[in-house]
């Protein structure tokens, strides 16, 4: 199963959006909060990706999963984790060729 999600960050916070060793990232921190809620390693894979310090309104990544959880409670969810400084604004589960 496909989720979709629309994105939005200050990126003040973090050392860009691609995932670093031992540094905070955008994707690093949203991969870790869906490892916990999926319990399974997750990887999202973006339309592209920010410099340190840039932010972003409505950045669009993708992740697969075998496991179903409803969209409302996951974007809940997501956002009490990533609070303040990542917003998921939409997800949606969409074709595989998406």
């Amino acid at each position: 199963m496909r989720y979709k999600m629309i994105i939005s960050y200050d990126g003040a916070y973090f050392n860009g959006y691609q995932r670093q060793i031992d540094l905070p990232t955008v994707q690093g921190k949203i991969e870790e909060s869906l490892k916990i809620i999926f319990k399974e390693d997750i990887t999202i894979k973006s339309a592209g990706r920010t410099d340190t310090g840039v932010h972003a309104l409505n950045q669009v990544a993708h992740f697969d999963s075998d496991v179903n959880i409803p969209i409302k409670g996951l974007k809940k969810v997501l956002n009490k984790s990533l609070n303040p400084h990542i917003y998921i604004k939409e997800i949606d589960i969409v074709d595989n060729n998406f």
